[in-house]
């Protein structure tokens, strides 16, 4: 590890606080960063989390074996609906929310929270990818290991985390091979 003399991590800490003020600095007197554009970031941010908790909720009743496997167990009676409805009524849901996040600016997001920006830019390339997927890959309609590994991963999750009795656990295990 490098050691530097105090006055050295001193001068060093105030260059870089200098070059980050000068740098907003040189931001505002722009006019890139004004108080408008702050309390919008700051609405946009809430918007943002609100749409990206409403698809975490919606995605786990479209995903009960991920949730299963995160240990959300509200769903542990259900399977993913993989039939042609099914399928069309997710790429509804997640063509729904990509709408309402491209509607945000990443970059109007980032001046105010920056982890919202990298976590909006995340989410739309997963709802853009699984659309593809869905619309054009068609996936489902190509690979035979799909549905095995389906029930093989959703029935293991429920049996082998010990997170109720094993005979509700059993009912859950039931109830999904029935749907």
């Amino acid at each position: 590890m490098l050691k530097l003399p105090l006055d050295r991590v001193f001068l060093i800490n105030c260059f870089i606080w200098l070059a980050l003020f000068f740098n907003s600095a040189s931001v505002m007197s722009q006019g890139k960063y004004s108080l408008e554009q702050s309390i919008e970031s700051k609405k946009l941010v809430k918007t943002y989390q609100n749409v990206a908790n409403s698809f975490v909720q919606n995605y786990f009743k479209l995903e009960p074996s991920t949730a299963t496997g995160l240990g959300i167990h509200q769903f542990d009676g259900l399977v993913e609906d993989l039939s042609e409805n099914g399928l069309k009524h997710k790429v509804e849901i997640y063509s729904g929310y990509l709408k309402q996040l491209q509607k945000i600016s990443p970059e109007m997001l980032s001046l105010t929270d920056i982890q919202s920006s990298n976590d909006l830019v995340v989410l739309k390339n997963y709802l853009s990818g699984q659309i593809f997927d869905m619309n054009v890959l068609k996936i489902y309609a190509k690979n035979p290991d799909l549905y095995p590994s389906l029930m093989c991963t959703s029935v293991y999750n429920l049996l082998v985390k010990d997170f109720a009795p094993l005979d509700v656990r059993a009912k859950d295990v039931i109830a999904r091979e029935k749907n």
